[in-house]
């Protein structure tokens, strides 16, 4: 028998290190049909993306392919930026950094999205990575480099401002917190998916162990 799902859908890239606290029931709490991090303001990831109902996909997938004909050399990333801007009024940036924290160079991201992400980190309860994280400690992907991966990079017109990254190991989730180093007595933010856009086998066999 042929099932169908028609709740909320949750995509991640295969080379996500996920959390084992993971808050799959509060991206139920995001008033949007779909939501996926905004990078940049030319550029979408689509590391981790919540849809609301599989109607959500069909109206993603239409727009896609209609990219795609009307231009061969478009990527991803820029169809999803391009998708934001066009259905802002159902579509919202996850959390990708903490405001708080200076994570962002406030001069590049527009307002609107800049309180957005703020207002979906209080709903998610966390960062979801799209890549300035997974770079900055494991290192840039080295198909765009002839061969060399650099970590503590930051990625060119990014939102993200990695000087101000401090990450602090939280052994009760064995995963990364964000550090908050003004004021002791706050809590640390927690990091919910890294992209490990370094693509390196090794990481992927250390997770695997860390989870056995």
């Amino acid at each position: 028998f042929a099932m169908v799902h028609e709740g909320p859908i949750l995509h991640f890239e295969s080379d996500i290190l996920v959390a084992t606290d993971f808050p799959f029931h509060n991206f139920e709490k995001l008033n949007c049909d779909i939501a996926f991090p905004i990078v940049s303001d030319l550029r979408g990831v689509a590391s981790v993306v919540y849809f609301r109902d599989p109607s959500s996909i069909s109206k993603f997938a239409k727009f896609c392919i209609n990219e795609i004909f009307h231009d061969s050399k478009t990527t991803d990333m820029l169809i999803m930026r391009k998708f934001y801007n066009q259905n802002r009024r159902s579509t919202e940036p996850l959390p990708t950094g903490v405001m708080e924290f200076r994570h962002f160079h406030e001069s590049n991201i527009d307002v609107e999205t800049s309180k957005r992400i703020n207002d979906n980190l209080k709903l998610i309860g966390g960062v979801i990575d799209g890549h300035d994280i997974g770079v900055n400690l494991l290192g840039s992907d080295p198909r765009n480099r002839r061969g060399i991966s650099k970590t503590y990079v930051g990625i060119p017109g990014s939102y993200i401002d990695q000087r101000n990254f401090s990450f602090k190991y939280n052994s009760a989730r064995k995963f990364l917190d964000f550090k908050y180093e003004k004021n002791p007595m706050e809590k640390d933010i927690p990091i919910f998916a890294i992209h490990a856009t370094v693509k390196s086998i090794k990481i992927g066999r250390a997770s695997c162990r860390e989870r056995v």
